[in-house]
């Protein structure tokens, strides 16, 4: 199990960063994803990164277009920068948001707004810059920052601690044994602590929930209000360090 975590981890860095250093200078690359909720086609952008090590603020080259954060689910990332930078201690960073989002809520068109004091996230990060390339993985946590009622965005936040994470891996199945090809919301919370993250369903990969702490934790999935399908608890998975933890016969029964 380790060996198959191992290849899933180096492929995954393949295609979503890039090793090389810029005349022997190592790259400092930020990935964001998301952990999402029920909503369609949730848009977020972000103006400005920046770093800060004692002589101040660092900004950032960072993607500057408009993300579709919810395709970023499933293990999958998007690259936000990928650039020198001076080599040094670094202790916080800061995210700038623009200030208004947008998502489609049951079929709606809704437009987010985003106060001046929410578009701006600052993070506690303990980064030494020196020889090599480094990696920080973030996450968008949909459902608890968007206020759907008042249409607001307040972005939140957290960092992702690779070096000791592990993950989770399933096909979902019909009672048939053939794979569902629909979108269902899985919720993933951990049984000690308050770690809760949230991914969704495809026939292709089925659950898959990467770079999560060791530990215990029950998984729920939710198909649509207008499947054909039960909701499904699965307790007590355990995930182990650098390790997949493979989840056999998901079945999703018939209502």
């Amino acid at each position: 199990m380790k060996r198959l975590f191992t290849l899933v981890a180096l492929s995954f860095f393949l295609a979503n960063c890039t090793d090389s250093t810029q005349e022997g200078t190592p790259v400092l690359q930020i990935l964001l994803e998301d952990s999402p909720a029920d909503y369609q086609d949730v848009k977020i952008k972000i103006e400005n990164v920046a770093i800060f090590s004692g002589d101040g603020w660092h900004e950032l080259n960072n993607y500057k277009s408009v993300i579709s954060i919810l395709n970023y689910t499933a293990g999958k990332s998007l690259l936000i920068v990928n650039e020198s930078v001076p080599k040094g201690d670094y202790s916080k960073i800061r995210f700038t948001f623009a200030r208004e989002g947008a998502l489609t809520y049951q079929n709606r068109p809704v437009t987010l707004k985003m106060t001046e004091t929410n578009a701006v996230i600052e993070l506690p990060i303990s980064l030494r810059f020196a020889e090599q390339n480094e990696y920080l993985y973030f996450d968008f946590d949909v459902a608890a920052s968007i206020d759907i009622d008042n249409e607001e965005i307040k972005p939140q936040i957290s960092f992702i601690d690779i070096s000791s994470a592990g993950a989770i891996s399933g096909a979902i199945t019909n009672s048939k044994g053939i794979g569902i090809d629909q979108q269902m919301l899985v919720k993933c919370v951990a049984k000690e602590g308050s770690a809760v993250k949230f991914t969704y369903t495809d026939k292709a990969s089925g659950v898959f929930f990467i770079r999560l702490m060791e530990g215990e934790y029950d998984l729920t999935i939710y198909p649509d209000s207008k499947s054909q399908y039960k909701y499904k608890s699965i307790d007590n998975v355990t995930v182990n360090k650098f390790a997949a933890t493979k989840l056999i016969g998901i079945v999703m029964e018939e209502k």
